[in-house]
């Protein structure tokens, strides 16, 4: 095996050496939770473990963690007499085919990893040097399809393509929705300074819709669980600045 372990070859190695309570327990020395592995059985929790691993940057804690279990399943298997099965091959080949396929998910991941990273700096990079901490807080918890509609509709916003009555509409929907949260007890990453920046009397309209911008993505999952006494629907008000945007590219 490679110094740098394939996906393939961690999911073997981690199918041959754990059954599923031994499993289990491994995944309680990593302190993952087994039970928040998506999937159902070994193959798919295997396989979520590792993603899960890689996500996290810990594929070699993972690597050193079995590596030694894998030496002493080796000399094991040294030891048993006969033939293996002769559904073996191809259950073997099937589990090959696989993680071949899930080498190719991973490498994908960490090209998107690469590009979501790209894209939080480039919208860092439209905010003063005192916005950007709110902008970086904010961003993090973007996915990609979040952090690409966001700079659509501030670029649209920085070359004058939005209505100034919109503008308002969606800050005092904001608004409502902060408050509305702050009731609940839920925080969101910079939501305090996010509603002192809409409130700030020395900051225009467009200043502020700026700061606000990055934030409305995580807003809008939760206006349905909030009850808004103006009725104000921050999700159309939202679809309308991001069909402007599209349309006026």
């Amino acid at each position: 095996m490679s110094a740098e372990p394939t996906f393939s070859e961690l999911h073997q190695a981690l199918i041959s050496c754990y059954d599923l309570e031994e499993f289990r327990t491994l995944c309680a020395q990593l302190g993952v939770s087994f039970d928040d592995l998506r999937g159902e059985g070994r193959q798919a929790k295997t396989r979520e473990l590792i993603l899960w691993m890689q996500r996290h940057g810990r594929l070699d804690e993972l690597w050193a963690t079995i590596s030694s279990a894998l030496q002493e399943h080796d000399k094991l298997q040294a030891k048993v007499p006969g033939e293996p099965p002769q559904q073996l091959p191809d259950l073997g080949a099937q589990l090959g085919e696989i993680d071949t396929k899930m080498d190719v998910l991973l490498a994908g991941q960490t090209t998107m990893q690469g590009d979501m990273g790209a894209l939080r700096q480039t919208l860092l990079d439209c905010y003063e040097t005192g916005e950007q901490a709110i902008i970086t807080a904010v961003a993090k918890r973007l996915d990609h399809a979040q952090l690409t509609t966001v700079q659509a509709v501030l670029d649209a916003l920085e070359a004058d393509r939005l209505p100034e009555t919109e503008m308002h509409q969606v800050l005092d929907a904001v608004q409502q929705m902060l408050a509305a949260l702050q009731q609940c007890s839920v925080s969101l990453p910079a939501q305090q300074r996010v509603a002192e920046a809409i409130a700030a009397p020395m900051l225009d309209v467009k200043h502020k819709l700026k700061v606000t911008l990055p934030i409305i993505p995580m807003l809008l999952g939760y206006e349905g669980e909030l009850d808004l006494s103006s009725g104000v629907n921050l999700k159309t008000l939202w679809g309308r600045l991001v069909k402007r945007a599209a349309k006026e590219k």
